[in-house]
């Protein structure tokens, strides 16, 4: 079986939509390998850091490499946006805290990584004060029911 391909997408992954004037015209984006991004004056490294989310400040924020990906994925998925991480744990911890409130029950089987079920156990404050349920699931018990 052959996996289509939507038209746009050689275009996308080609880059023909960029503009040529940034990165020299080079084919593919350089590689942004820094931690730090340099600011023009103290006061724009504050307002940025108050954004840092939107801005190059720190690498573990924001990085134009990975921004580039994450724009090339979100088109390639039709998608609205699209968010990368460097690890499962670092994608597992974002999508935990940012999605779980107080009274939610988190159902997983035993075959999770040990390091989800410790964050979740003993991980932020945040969520050790909100009366998380956990529930571990034994999948061999499942399967063999």
């Amino acid at each position: 079986m052959t996996a289509q391909i939507h038209p746009g997408d050689e275009q996308i992954c080609l880059g023909q939509d960029e503009n040529l004037d940034e990165n020299a015209g080079a084919v593919m984006p350089p590689i942004v390998q820094t931690s730090l991004f340099r600011k023009g004056s103290l006061r724009q490294l504050q307002d940025e850091l108050s954004e840092e989310s939107k801005n190059y400040v720190y690498r573990r924020g924001r990085n134009p490499t990975v921004a580039v990906f994450e724009g090339k994925l979100a088109a390639l998925e039709h998608g609205e946006a699209c968010k990368c991480f460097a690890s499962g744990m670092a994608a597992v911890s974002a999508a935990l805290t940012g999605l779980l409130k107080q009274g939610d029950r988190i159902l997983f089987v035993n075959l999770s990584v040990s390091p989800d079920h410790s964050f979740l156990c003993c991980g932020p404050r945040r969520l050790r004060n909100q009366s998380l349920e956990l529930n571990c699931f034994d999948l061999f018990v499942i399967l063999n029911f």
